[in-house]
């Protein structure tokens, strides 16, 4: 069994939505947790993306190429 490792962690589904396309497109299997955020003093849904282990360098640029588009 693959061991999973946590690439971001965020409350923008938006965000979570593109990156997950993105990594599906270059064949990166994935995982997305629903998870409580605290932020602010406060707590809100939040989302967890998750790649295998061999995944995480190539999956981590994808991340950060989302993200720039993202922003």
């Amino acid at each position: 069994m693959d061991r999973y490792q946590v690439l971001t962690t965020t409350t923008k589904q938006p965000f979570v939505n593109r990156a997950s396309e993105a990594l599906e497109r270059a064949g990166i299997p994935l995982m997305v947790e629903h998870v409580e955020v605290n932020e602010d003093g406060g707590s809100a849904i939040g989302f967890r993306v998750l790649v295998p282990d061999q995944y995480t360098q190539s999956a981590m640029r994808l991340i950060d190429a989302a993200n720039e588009v993202y922003m």
